[in-house]
């Protein structure tokens, strides 16, 4: 056998043993990654849940905010009446003395 020769085996058996190390990573590197995908996603939907919550106690807040403010609006209205009434009556005395 040349020096030719064994160069060339020893160039092929690293060739394939290159290969197999790089199919061995990249099968194990895979799961890796599928488990890491599987964690971010965990991480992004326990924080859309939390800002799924946030609206929804903001969507409370706001319909209580509304519910309140048509509760003065009514309020002010009947008091409006209360003193037109009142000045009314205001005058009506006034003409009188």
């Amino acid at each position: 056998m040349s020096t030719m020769e064994i160069f060339t085996i020893v160039c092929s058996v690293l060739a394939a043993l290159s290969a197999t190390v790089a199919i061995v990573t990249f099968f194990k590197n895979r799961d890796k990654d599928t488990s890491k995908n599987t964690s971010d996603f965990t991480w992004l939907q326990s924080n859309i849940t939390y800002l799924r919550n946030g609206v929804d106690d903001l969507r409370l807040d706001m319909k209580e905010l509304t519910r309140k403010q048509n509760d003065m609006s009514e309020k002010l209205a009947r008091t409006d009446e209360q003193v037109r009434s009142l000045s009314q009556r205001v005058t009506n005395l006034e003409e009188k003395i």
